[in-house]
């Protein structure tokens, strides 16, 4: 796993799979780095963004601007727990790899009906007291009930 926050080399990322963020406050903190997802010759499988925006006063939108939709080949293992987002973002739906999805401790109520298509996904964390009603498709396949933040797995 290279941490992006460190700076790691552009060796380290052309070879890295799994990449963690530390701290991203907002979107031209996200600007003014000089990541870019091209540094990524062998393509992130895993991207570990556990309590990334928690310092955001918009966490929403520094995650639309890092644009993991490009990614949506690749990645199978999303962590984006405590991270305070009160939604969860469509275009989610189309990273169609994704096997895994880890977004307990946030102040979600309910998720896109877009994680119905995610045919790929087993295993979805979500924290007690989310509206499951919009998973329905290929995500409500992976459902074994939940408790507190346990998994949906299949």
């Amino acid at each position: 796993t290279v941490d992006v926050n460190d700076p790691p080399s552009t060796e380290d990322l052309s070879t890295a799979v799994s990449l963690r963020f530390s701290t991203i406050r907002s979107v031209s903190d996200w600007k003014q780095s000089t990541f870019s997802w091209k540094q990524c010759a062998h393509g992130v499988r895993e991207l570990n963004l556990d309590g990334t925006f928690r310092a955001s006063a918009d966490p929403c939108r520094v995650l639309d601007a890092l644009g993991l939709v490009g990614l949506h080949q690749q990645l199978e293992l999303l962590f984006l727990q405590n991270n305070k987002l009160p939604d969860v973002p469509e275009w989610l739906g189309e990273l169609t790899s994704l096997a895994k999805l880890y977004l307990d401790q946030n102040n979600l109520t309910s998720v896109p009906e877009s994680l119905g298509q995610l045919a790929s996904l087993t295993e979805l964390w979500l924290t007690t007291g989310v509206d499951l009603a919009a998973v329905s498709g290929e995500a409500r396949n992976c459902s074994r009930g939940i408790r507190g933040s346990t998994p949906m797995t299949r």
